[in-house]
């Protein structure tokens, strides 16, 4: 007991966390250096005209382009697009600026700068238009190998790249984009609008169809670290507060030798002081780690060296507070060893119950994920029926960043044209349901979505021919033979009434019909826009693969979508690459796996660079639990955190109590009083405590925190008679000698 809570290791330790604290700290305040950053950096340059080109077909992409370069040569104008930058797995992780146009008569323009250190200039713009290297960069990408120039960034935050438009163009595959055009005259707007949408098909008016800028959310991440700093911090004074209790037995022998409280305080917190110092110049190279040393500027490393500063002061907070212990005890009480034990022990006991509140919340928190674990092992029992089928696990970006940005169709396309070469074969199927209930179709009539509204909640069942022959559905050959030639054929249950039918085949058509674009992928019911409803019978169950409702997963009387490859609308043909155990689409079975998702296969549809994977819904739901239980780990590792302060917590209350009661404990003891009778308040408090702690998780209803505060509480007892009972006889025999 003695070796683990010794003084001098408990100071080694905080001095550790001392150093901690000033990395936590410099990270928390880079990432807030780095959303302010990517802010002003996302809005320039300031002085332009924002317009979105969007819908603006493969086919005219090119064309497009060459007015663009034109216009620049005729106007003098600068084009800067954006994108976002993504990396394999398809997460936002930056912006790419796409440049071109007339550099020399807008340089004065693009000049910008952030904390002293200069982000973009004329000089670095030039370099890049200049370079004979088509895929130059200013910044990573991907590869430091096409980089001509750096572009400053901070380690953790976003990306920021630069590359010529041409090549930005030719990499996505579309001139569709946010841009921001510089030197554009207003009275030269209205013929730029006019001409562009002239020669991309597009109506002038969609250009200013949107918001401008990106909204990449980092909130959880940047969340985290600001969690585990005010953790830490609380952590820290806890510790402190600890380490000068423990020490006040000290204080009177030293004040007899004419040490001051003060000189007593600054001697017992020195080594923190001096550690917090010397972090303080730590905060240079923290800078520059957290930048790649790519932020070289005076300013910069000013700013990091003030929040060095700040650190220290912040330190100098938490030992100000722990010291407040040392500065309410007068001198004389010092010296005869007579401390104001009831600040000391409501003190310690505040601290004590913040932590058990702590507990509290982190335990009851874990039940989330744990929820999760246990919804999926019931999908996984009660799935058994569908287990085998492979369903789209994940698509990487590839090479089509672009379609992820939802600026170019190339990749659905693609996708769309891989299933449609395997649509015939009995091992592929569809199906994806949906509910659609009496609350939205509510709000469906209040909102005015649609022109006719069933007043029924019905399922959507969408499914290939093949699979619905697996529901046990028979339809006449002629049925499935009007759906593969491009109409919409729907079965609806013959016990609708005439009315609800009529409802639902309006509200089905005007769905199905809404929102067709010329860039849709190009489907015949897109251009015909025909309908087949026929009224079918059925009394069997049918799998709603539906992850919400795990009672209710056979579904009666659904109205079914024949899908087909020709007459899907974008909500098909776009939602096929849609991965997930209710969201998928295409499910394989059989040795389909083998012969349509391998590399050399999916070549033949540019598919090969985008790992794409399937997986069979029982490894599917087996990945996600992997997922869930690292979440569970990660959340016992900090309760086990918590755990240790509160059990430190417990022990300096009783070595308050102890110090503070020293003669009246021993006196009882000496005349044969019981532990329980000595150690009544104590044991009063933690008992309130811990039956709070235990109440709390059981009006939260979580079953890991009531698991997990019941075998706390039993340390928390184990430990505290550990303490009190440790060389009783030994420290009477000391007294009663004295």
């Amino acid at each position: 007991m003695k070796g683990i809570f010794n003084n001098k290791l408990l100071k080694y330790l905080v001095c550790v966390m001392v150093i901690v604290q000033g990395f936590l700290f410099s990270l928390v305040v880079t990432f807030y250096m780095d959303l302010n950053y990517f802010h002003e950096l996302n809005s320039q340059p300031v002085s332009s005209l924002y317009i979105k080109l969007k819908t603006i077909p493969e086919g005219k992409a090119d064309e497009t382009f060459r007015f663009l370069k034109a216009y620049s040569v005729e106007k003098g104008i600068f084009y800067m697009r954006k994108d976002h930058l993504l990396d394999r797995e398809g997460n936002l992780n930056g912006i790419i600026f796409g440049i071109d146009g007339d550099l020399s008569k807008n340089k004065d323009k693009l000049n910008f700068e952030f904390l002293g250190q200069s982000i973009i200039n004329g000089d670095k713009l030039k370099k890049l238009l200049d370079s004979k290297e088509n895929d130059a960069t200013l910044g990573i990408q991907e590869t430091s190998l096409k980089k001509i120039d750096t572009i400053p960034r901070f380690r953790y935050g976003k990306n920021i790249v630069f590359k010529k438009l041409e090549s930005v163009v030719k990499e996505t595959k579309t001139i569709n984009g946010e841009y921001r055009i510089v030197g554009l005259e207003k009275s030269q707007q209205a013929d730029f609008l006019k001409r562009l949408s002239k020669v991309s098909g597009v109506d002038s008016k969609v250009f200013f169809d949107g918001k401008s800028g990106y909204n990449i959310d980092d909130s959880f991440k940047e969340m985290t670290v600001v969690g585990i700093f005010i953790i830490h911090s609380m952590v820290l004074l806890a510790l402190m507060v600890v380490i000068t209790i423990r020490s006040l037995p000290n204080l009177g022998k030293f004040m007899l030798q004419g040490w001051s409280r003060y000189a007593f305080a600054v001697k017992l917190y020195q080594p923190m002081l001096y550690t917090g110092f010397i972090s303080t110049i730590l905060f240079i190279l923290y800078g520059m780690f957290l930048t790649n040393v790519t932020f070289n500027s005076i300013t910069f490393y000013s700013v990091m060296l003030g929040l060095g500063l700040l650190n220290f002061i912040i330190i100098l907070l938490i030992l100000s507070v722990s010291s407040v212990f040392i500065f309410l005890v007068s001198p004389i009480a010092a010296i005869r060893e007579r401390f104001p034990k009831r600040v000391y022990m409501l003190t310690a006991l505040a601290v004590y119950i913040v932590f058990n509140l702590m507990l509290i919340g982190v335990s009851s928190y874990i039940d989330g994920p744990y929820r999760e674990i246990e919804k999926n092992i019931d999908i996984s029992n009660k799935w058994s029926q569908v287990s085998e089928y492979k369903i789209l696990r994940k698509v990487s970006i590839g090479e089509d960043q672009a379609s992820f940005n939802r600026q170019s169709k190339e990749l659905f396309k693609d996708f769309y044209n891989w299933y449609k070469s395997i649509s015939e074969d009995k091992d592929v199927s569809i199906v994806n349901t949906s509910y659609i209930s009496k609350d939205l179709l509510n709000s469906y009539k209040n909102d005015k979505v649609y022109e006719h509204v069933p007043n029924e909640a019905f399922w959507v069942f969408t499914v290939s021919p093949n699979y619905l022959k697996k529901m046990g559905i028979n339809v006449d050959k002629s049925v499935v033979e009007k759906a593969k030639s491009g109409t919409r054929v729907y079965l609806i249950p013959e016990d609708k009434t005439d009315e609800e039918s009529r409802l639902l085949r309006e509200m089905l058509k005007e769905h199905d019909t809404r929102s067709i674009r010329q860039d849709d992928i190009s489907t015949i019911f897109n251009k015909k826009q025909e309908f087949n409803f026929i009224k079918y019978n059925s009394e069997k169950g049918m799998f709603s693969w539906n992850t919400k409702s795990l009672n209710n997963l056979m579904i009666k009387k659904p109205i079914i979508l024949i899908s087909t490859p020709n007459n899907m609308t974008f909500r098909e043909s776009e939602g096929l690459i849609a991965i997930g155990l209710e969201d998928s689409y295409v499910k394989l079975e059989g040795k389909a796996l083998e012969k349509y998702a391998n590399s050399e296969y999916l070549s033949k549809f540019n598919l090969d660079d985008n790992e794409i994977e399937f997986a069979s819904v029982k490894s599917f739901v087996d990945g996600i639990q992997k997922t869930l239980w690292t979440t569970v780990q990660l959340f016992f590792g900090l309760m086990a955190a918590i755990t240790f302060i509160v059990v430190v917590l417990l022990i300096t209350i009783i070595l308050i109590f102890q110090n503070s009661y020293r003669e009246k404990i021993f006196i009882k003891k000496f005349l044969g009083y019981s532990n329980f009778n000595i150690y009544k308040l104590p044991i009063f408090i933690i008992s309130l405590v811990v039956a709070f702690d235990m109440i709390s998780v059981i009006l939260l209803k979580s079953k890991i925190g009531v698991a997990y505060i019941f075998l706390v509480s039993i340390l928390q007892l184990i430990l505290f008679y550990k303490v009190v009972s440790s060389n009783q006889m030994k420290k009477l025999s000391v007294f009663l000698k004295s």
